[in-house]
């Protein structure tokens, strides 16, 4: 063996390593980005954003990346006049792109809507961190004034592992945007972790974890930027960390999650197989109610950034 092909074979896995490590993808939803195939279960979002200059290509560097299985949108029912992921103006800056999505009527069979982003049958993503920037309309203003308690809005998703892909030990992770009063309150942040019960097939109550922080108000109107921080582990190791940045405003930590990322009895936990980085579902009953009253429940979603396998992380 020669010298250089030695020194390739030991410098292989540091390569490898940084290939898959870091910063891997990043988009505006800006000129050169565009959706395609809109169906009635998905849509796919191809192209490449001109607003930036590297790990900007939706093929290339999210879906040919090493680490990373696909990206769709997925809908799983319904039409177009029921439900839509577009890209379109910014509410606030018309000259700026952003995705909405929006759902007037329940999509997936009578009892809920559904838009999310899936990055699924990934492979060894043990940390995952990642950046999104969301607007809440004013439409949201019924949201806070329902007649009712909102527990299930969720916004993003972590599987670790799946229910649907029939794997074991399976847990995850929902953010939701929640009302507890049912007068009109203020939206919070609340997330929790759960086991699901393989001989009932539906998911543990109590939670493993759940926390609700009652001092953060959810902005409606303003951008504010998400930033997510995800570290597989027991209940010693695991991490979950949840920030908001409103657009002119100050950086909150509103979860610091120390607990189990993965199902407490996984021998063998091997990383974030399928996350929903941006998502918008929840119940008939909030749906209809929003609709009814004359307005939409949509939201915007911009400045995606993702990350994975980070060797330093910082708040």
């Amino acid at each position: 063996m020669d010298k250089l092909t030695f020194i390739i074979i030991l410098l292989f896995p540091i390569l490898s390593y940084s290939q898959r490590s870091g910063l891997i993808f990043q988009t505006g939803f800006e000129p050169g980005t565009k959706i395609i195939k809109q169906g009635a279960k998905s849509a796919e979002i191809v192209g490449i954003d001109h607003s930036l200059n590297a790990k900007n290509n939706w093929d290339n560097d999210l879906g040919q990346h090493l680490n990373i299985g696909y990206f769709n949108i997925q809908y799983q029912g319904g039409n177009k006049n029921q439900r839509l992921a577009q890209i379109t103006s910014d509410p606030v800056n018309p000259s700026n792109k952003a995705l909405r999505f929006w759902i007037k009527d329940p999509n997936v069979n009578p009892k809920k809507g559904r838009i999310q982003a899936n990055i699924y049958n990934n492979n060894e993503i043990k940390t995952l961190d990642y950046s999104i920037r969301l607007f809440l309309p004013s439409d949201f203003n019924v949201v806070k004034s329902a007649p009712f308690k909102v527990k299930w809005l969720t916004i993003m998703e972590f599987w670790n592992n799946a229910n649907w892909k029939g794997e074991d030990h399976q847990f995850r992770i929902s953010v939701n945007l929640q009302k507890l009063g049912k007068s009109t309150d203020s939206l919070r942040i609340a997330v929790k972790g759960q086991i699901r019960n393989p001989e009932t097939d539906k998911w543990k109550k109590p939670y493993l974890w759940e926390f609700h922080n009652a001092d953060f108000v959810v902005p409606i109107e303003k951008w504010m930027t998400i930033n997510i921080h995800f570290v597989e582990g027991d209940a010693d190791h695991g991490r979950f960390v949840l920030s908001v940045t409103p657009e002119d405003g100050s950086k909150t930590i509103v979860h610091d999650v120390k607990n189990f990322t993965h199902h407490p009895d996984d021998p063998n936990p091997d990383g974030l197989a399928h996350f929903n980085p941006f998502k918008l579902y929840t119940s008939d009953d909030l749906i209809n109610f929003v609709t009814n009253s004359g307005k939409l429940l949509n939201v915007y979603w911009d400045d995606f950034k993702l990350s994975i396998n980070k060797k330093d992380y910082s708040k």
